[in-house]
């Protein structure tokens, strides 16, 4: 198993990944819109965006911004923006490999913190998250009305 930076050939892989997640966690957009398409481009252009593959088959991708500011409440993080594996490569460390090279370039970069955005309604990412030591720091309620 190799980790690269994404490159072109691998967006079509990627907005299918994350699409998955998108109906996963029951969002209203299941859709990607060309602005989400843009800021994947924008992710493989800055090296903001990981791959891990398997003879030369992509298993799984992290993406993630730096100097990311969160609704103006912290000063600029390192944010992990999505994280991807698939299904039957899942439960396997793929996940926690991906993060351990973000966390690497994130020391790299001088930060002291790693922020990612999880959905309530993604047990297994919440679950992952919190075995890797993750901890709430912001929390967003909603209330129907």
């Amino acid at each position: 198993m190799k980790i690269r930076f994404g490159c072109a050939d691998d967006l079509q892989f990627i907005i299918a990944a994350d699409e998955e997640t998108r109906i996963l966690e029951k969002r209203v957009d299941l859709k990607l819109s060309s602005s989400d398409i843009d800021s994947i481009k924008e992710e493989i252009r800055k090296k903001e965006l990981l791959v891990l593959e398997e003879e030369g088959y992509i298993i799984g991708f992290i993406s993630f911004k730096s100097d990311f500011e969160v609704m103006g409440l912290l000063d600029k993080v390192f944010w992990i923006d999505l994280v991807f594996v698939k299904k039957e490569y899942r439960q396997k460390g793929i996940g926690r490999r991906l993060y351990r090279e973000a966390f690497k370039i994130a020391r790299e970069k001088g930060y002291k913190k790693v922020y990612a955005e999880i959905y309530e309604l993604n047990k297994g990412s919440k679950a992952a998250h919190e075995k890797m030591g993750f901890k709430p720091a912001l929390t967003i309620f909603e209330k129907k009305i």
